[in-house]
C-alpha cells in the first residue's frame, strides 16, 4: 500500500510525474483488506502478544488494539486518496470519501505508528544520534532551514520562536562538499521552552518519527475536505484547533470572513508547519501545483 502513495510515471505532455492509478487502486484494495481483518479481531492476550513482538516496547504509547489499527488505516487511506490527485482534479465524491475516513480516523488520544530512537543502536530502528533530518539542520551542520518554510509561519507563531534560531548571517558551503547554499536559520535542539510544539530533540527516545498518519494530519485532511465542500468556517475552526493543540498562540482564522482561496492558503501553511518532518510536504507541492514548471 505504500507503493500506492509513492509510485508515479512521467506525463508525456509536460514531463511532470503523475501517480500510477493502478498502483493506487491496488494500494487502497490492500488497505481495505487489512481493515477487514483487523475489524474481525479481538483485543486480548494473543493480539497483544503479537503486537508486542512486532512493535518494540519503547515505541509503544498507550494500548494498541485492533480498533487502533483500523483508525490508522482510515487516516492512511485518506492520505492515499489525497496525495494522488491534483487538487483541481478532486471531485465532491473524493472529498466526501476523505471525510468519511477521517471522521473514523486517528484522534489525539490514540497510538499512531511511529519510530523512536533507542539508547542501544543495535536495537534502535534508526541511528540514535543522527536518525532525523532535523539533526542535520541544527548545530551549524550540513543543511539549513528553507527561508520559504520560515515564511509559512503566521506572525507571532510560537512554534517558529521555539524551534528556529536566526543566525547573524547565512552560512555557505560550510562542509566544503561542493557548493552548498545556506540560509539564515538553523533548528534549535529541544526548543526554547515557550510551550509550543518542539520539532526536534537531539536526545534519543524523545521525538516521534511518524511512519504513517498522525492526529494533526487526520484533522488537517478533514479541514481541507470541508473547505473544498463549501464549509469554510468549519474547516478554519479545525485549523485553529490544530494551532492551539501545538501551542502556536496565533490569532484565530475562523470568523474573519475569509474567502475560499484565503482559507486554503491557511490550510496550506498549516500543513507545512504542523506536519513538518512527517513526510507529506513533497506530495503537497505536487498535488497543489507548486512543483509544476513555471511555463505551465
Amino acid at each position: 500500500y505504500i507503493a500506492g502513495v509513492i509510485t508515479s510515471t512521467p506525463n508525456a505532455t509536460n514531463g511532470n510525474y503523475v501517480p500510477n492509478t493502478a498502483m493506487v487502486a491496488e494500494g487502497i484494495k490492500c488497505l481495505d483488506s487489512a481493515k477487514t481483518i483487523f475489524a474481525g479481531l479481538s483485543a486480548g492476550d494473543a493480539f497483544s502478544s503479537v503486537v508486542s513482538t512486532i512493535i518494540p516496547g519503547y515505541m509503544q504509547e498507550g494500548t494498541i488494539t485492533p480498533a487502533t489499527f483500523v483508525k490508522n488505516i482510515n487516516t492512511f487511506k485518506a492520505r492515499t486518496i489525497l496525495a494522488n490527485k491534483r487538487v483541481a482534479a478532486m471531485t465532491t465524491a473524493d472529498w466526501n470519501a476523505i471525510l468519511d475516513l477521517v471522521n473514523n480516523g486517528l484522534t489525539s488520544s490514540e497510538y499512531a505508528f511511529m519510530v523512536k530512537t533507542y539508547s542501544d543502536n543495535s536495537k534502535s530502528v534508526i541511528d540514535k544520534d543522527w536518525g532525523s533530518a532535523a539533526s542535520y539542520t541544527a548545530y551549524n551542520d550540513t543543511y539549513k532551514v528553507s527561508e520559504r518554510f520560515i515564511q509559512d509561519f503566521n506572525a507571532g507563531d510560537l512554534r517558529l520562536a521555539n524551534n528556529f534560531e536566526l543566525l547573524p548571517s547565512a552560512l555557505v558551503n560550510q562542509r566544503g562538499r561542493s557548493i552548498t547554499f545556506g540560509t539564515r536559520y538553523q533548528m534549535t535542539d529541544g526548543g526554547i521552552g515557550n510551550g509550543a510544539n518542539t520539532y526536534f530533540h537531539f536526545d534519543y527516545g524523545t521525538d516521534k518519527f511518524y511512519i504513517a498518519g498522525s492526529y494533526e494530519e487526520n484533522q488537517l485532511m478533514k479541514a481541507e475536505a470541508l473547505i473544498n465542500t463549501s464549509q469554510i468556517e468549519a474547516g478554519l475552526a479545525i485549523i485553529d484547533a490544530i494551532r492551539t493543540y501545538q501551542g502556536a498562540g496565533v490569532a484565530a482564522s475562523a470568523g474573519r470572513g475569509f474567502t475560499k482561496p484565503q482559507a486554503y492558503e491557511e490550510l496550506r501553511k498549516e500543513r507545512r508547519t504542523a506536519l513538518f518532518l512527517r513526510g507529506v510536504a513533497f506530495y503537497d507541492l505536487r498535488r497543489m501545483g507548486f512543483a509544476d514548471p513555471v511555463s505551465a
